[in-house]
């Protein structure tokens, strides 16, 4: 037990414990998946006279390839940031189910959980969002409004390119703000678990000093101890996937179980 009144020793353990606790907070933060791969270029266009792109269904044929190609720039931004896109389709329809054809749209263009798929009904003026269940376990009040407010633009059809370009900077905004995917809780727990440890090794260090030299040599081992244990539950209780939020708008899933979707 002499070797806890060590001064050297107590550094060592200090080092040791600091370095072990920023390593085991790298570890319990998971990595945002790369990006899919796509088909298609901005610069092709099909045989209407759009461009050719997996994220674009238009098969009411509304959007002009210009409002394509800014959709396109932002999903490309979307996709860098936060490994998502969202995805567009029209249709005319009066059988008023675009929810349905949305959500069946969505597994038919291979989209992902974490993308969504905005559909549009040109007939009878109305949309409906999917989202993936990734997606959907960040979908907030703020979200809905955007969509609300960017579909109802676009249906209208005064300016195709500069409502697509609103609608999409506004979502490019949103990603951002929700920090969607960077795991911000995870790392928070791990920095504060990071600072305690640094508290109890001063706390420890000093007890050492102190005890040495008033030959109170059994506080330094409970201090030991209890850092050591601290340290460990510190670290057990964290928990991966630090973003867990409400289910979307009407959305079958609910907390992130699943995927939701809403519309207007």
């Amino acid at each position: 037990m002499k070797l806890l009144k060590k001064q050297w020793f107590a550094v060592v353990v200090t080092l040791v414990l600091i370095a072990g606790s920023v390593a085991w907070s790298l570890l319990r933060t998971p990595a945002v998946p790369a990006v899919p791969a796509v088909s298609g270029t901005a610069a092709q266009t099909d045989g209407s006279g759009t461009i050719s792109d997996p994220y674009i269904r238009d098969e009411a044929g509304i959007l002009p390839a210009s409002a394509e190609r800014t959709i396109r720039k932002w999903n490309d931004r979307i996709a860098s940031y936060a490994s998502a896109r969202v995805a567009i389709f029209t249709e005319t329809s009066s059988s008023g189910s675009i929810g349905a054809d949305t959500a069946a749209m969505f597994s038919r263009m291979g989209l992902s959980e974490r993308d969504m798929l905005l559909g549009l009904d040109v007939q009878s003026h109305t949309w409906y969002v999917e989202l993936g269940s990734v997606a959907n376990s960040y979908a907030d009040a703020t979200l809905q409004a955007i969509f609300e407010e960017g579909a109802d633009a676009l249906l209208a059809g005064t300016d195709m390119q500069e409502d697509a370009d609103d609608l999409y900077d506004d979502l490019y905004d949103w990603f951002r703000d929700v920090r969607f995917g960077k795991q911000k809780n995870s790392s928070g727990r791990g920095l504060l678990g990071t600072l305690i440890t640094v508290i109890i090794v001063v706390m420890i260090l000093r007890a050492l000093s102190g005890g040495g030299r008033r030959g109170r040599g059994g506080g330094g081992g409970r201090f030991v101890s209890g850092l050591f244990l601290g340290s460990l539950l510190s670290g057990g209780s964290r928990r991966s996937g630090g973003m867990f939020r409400g289910g979307g708008f009407g959305g079958r899933g609910g907390f992130g179980g699943g995927r939701g979707g809403f519309g207007g």
